[in-house]
């Protein structure tokens, strides 16, 4: 018996709307879905992961063009506009699962698809209406990020749902789905569910907008809200502290290593998406918003020159990679808006530069960012090993670390090996050699080639003053006068949770964040930082104190509770208290908590 089609779909009339208008990318999240159910959750085909990305990619293009073909009222060639849509799908997709082999950069190319989703709306509109078309493309941007949000919301909601409904099969009837949820029900709740949800929301491109002149929505004021009474007010008060900080470094005459990025980047990303925000007539007229339009991209020029200095001198110290070509592009983005929407004809300021501008530099950066970083390690690394003695004045490599002559180029050299070594640029380490008639005897090992250049024993160059592993190994824990052994148990600095580790009649320990705590009906018994158990592992000569591998927390009334450490990581910077970094896995030992007091 055949299938209506039509018939069948008219019973979901949401539904069969958004698979009409992108059937493109509903068919890309639907492979992209099912490659997932099929390949499980731990996928360990790399070219096949990066694949995956090129359907995400592939299918945001593919709203693009919809989007923008709507805009211009073209839609009545729905079968060329599909036909475009698979060729362009096919050919990312292509290049997604062949990018490490063409060094195509796939992070930037993402935020280059998500940068030009607004923009569309008026694909090739005239300018000779710059407020309107601002407008235009502010509402209805607005909407599809907020159709995300709720789709994000949505989706923890339907997580929650699946958790709870899992806990009570397995809990009253003895039936565990966790597979069925892991491996089939989420992965088509988040991609394919979620992203069509979002899909559903996005709004005509033809939409009235003058509700923002007015009478705006209640979407639209929840969103000048957030930017006019929070992020406003706070990226003010972030730039006063930023210009102090500015001050204060100028007085030292000396950068700090890599806090000016994390702290400016951000902030000059959320002021411009804040000076956005405040764009339409109904909010902008408010002192506040009116101020801070005024001031923000006056107050962004010196944030961006900051960083930029930050960015020259990491450069010139240790190379190009991806992550700071990118940060390059953040500063030109920056300067270049900040410099255009300052002096620049106001008739001519379209927001759509904005973005437009970063998602033009993130295009350029796909196809060169991978390349240049290797260029720029390759250099790196011939100009060190001269410099550090390897090579001589006659053009030979000595291979012997008594040559050289200048240490802190040695790091350097065996750093930008390290770095090519882990980017698939041996080729290009070995061909500098080979222009020294030196050729690496050694297999695959990293450690064998830096010994036959001789750089195996230097220190390499690192923000960690210290760095030590520690790892409990064959020679097991100790358990006299213990009576139970739970774990393992593992903890981070930068993965916290709030979960029950051990059980036992009145007694229970948990961990919430970095504290273990001890309680008896209710009461709390003990407490035990885990990260000051980090810290104390540090000694002067790197290495961890065999006797404090094992803490006791607890030890009372004939009830003992102890931590026995099986492994650990830990990163010191110089100066600082408390470890940059941790990572422990412990057992916990206990003794008298089987009998009920």
């Amino acid at each position: 018996m055949a299938i209506d089609f039509k018939k069948w779909m008219s019973r979901f009339p949401d539904l069969g709307h958004v698979i009409t208008r992108f059937p493109v990318a509903v068919v890309l999240m639907a492979i992209f879905t099912a490659i997932i159910v099929v390949e499980g959750v731990s996928w360990r085909n790399e070219s096949l992961d990066r694949a995956l990305i090129g359907f995400i990619i592939a299918a945001y293009l593919s709203f693009c063009i919809t989007i923008a073909r709507e805009s211009q009222g073209k839609s009545d060639k729905a079968l060329v506009n599909i036909i475009v849509q698979i060729g362009l799908a096919v050919i990312i997709i292509a290049l997604a699962y062949f990018s490490e082999a063409l060094r195509l950069n796939l992070v930037m190319a993402l935020g280059f698809a998500l940068l030009i989703l607004g923009n569309v709306v008026i694909w090739r509109a005239p300018r000779n209406d710059v407020k309107a078309n601002n407008l235009h493309v502010w509402d209805f941007t607005h909407k599809i990020w907020t159709g995300a949000i709720f789709a994000t919301i949505g989706s923890i909601i339907f997580s929650l749902g699946l958790m709870a409904i899992q806990e009570t099969l397995k809990s009253l009837f003895g039936v565990n789905i966790r597979n069925l949820v892991n491996d089939l029900l989420l992965p088509i709740g988040y991609g394919f569910l979620a992203p069509l949800f979002w899909l559903s929301t996005v709004p005509q491109t033809d939409e009235d907008y003058s509700e923002l002149y007015e009478e705006p929505s209640f979407v639209s004021k929840a969103v000048a809200f957030l930017g006019t009474w929070l992020l406003a007010p706070l990226s003010l008060i972030y730039a006063l502290i930023l210009l102090a900080y500015g001050v204060k470094i100028a007085l030292a005459g000396s950068l700090p290593d890599g806090e000016i990025a994390v702290m400016t980047l951000p902030f000059l990303i959320i002021g411009t998406l804040t000076w956005l925000l405040l764009l339409p007539p109904f909010v902008a007229k408010k002192a506040l918003a009116r101020l801070f339009r005024r001031l923000w991209f006056f107050i962004s020029l010196p944030a961006s020159v900051l960083l930029a200095i930050s960015v020259w001198t990491r450069i010139s110290e240790y190379g190009l990679t991806p992550q700071r070509i990118g940060l390059v592009f953040a500063i030109i983005w920056a300067i270049g808006i900040g410099i255009w929407f300052i002096i620049g004809p106001k008739d001519k300021r379209d927001i759509r530069l904005i973005t437009s501008s970063a998602a033009m530099l993130l295009l350029l950066g796909v196809f060169m960012a991978d390349r240049a970083a290797l260029a720029s390690q390759s250099n790196r690394f011939e100009a060190s090993l001269k410099l550090s003695g390897i090579i001589s004045s006659e053009g030979k490599i000595i291979g012997d670390s008594r040559a050289i002559t200048d240490m802190d180029a040695a790091r350097k050299a065996k750093g930008a090996l390290s770095y090519l070594r882990s980017h698939d640029g041996e080729e290009r380490a070995e061909k500098i050699l080979a222009k020294y008639d030196f050729t690496l005897k050694s297999g695959g090992e990293l450690r064998d080639q830096l010994s036959e250049l001789g750089l195996a024993d230097v220190e390499a160059v690192s923000r960690f003053s210290s760095h030590v592993t520690y790892d409990q190994g064959e020679s097991g824990i100790d358990i006299a006068g213990s009576d139970q052994l739970y774990g393992v148990f593992s903890a981070t600095r930068h993965s916290l949770f709030n979960r029950n580790l051990v059980k036992n009649n009145d007694y229970l320990l948990r961990q919430d964040d970095t504290i273990v705590i001890l309680e008896r009906k209710g009461e709390t018994l003990a407490s035990f930082d885990l990260e000051e158990w980090a810290s104390s592992l540090m000694v002067s000569d790197d290495k961890l104190v065999k006797g404090q591998a094992v803490v006791t927390i607890f030890n009372e009334k004939g009830a003992q509770v102890k931590l026995a450490l099986d492994k650990a990581a830990l990163g010191v910077e110089e100066e600082k208290t408390k470890p940059y970094y941790w990572g422990l896995e412990f057992y916990v030992l206990t003794k008298g908590l089987d009998e009920p007091n």
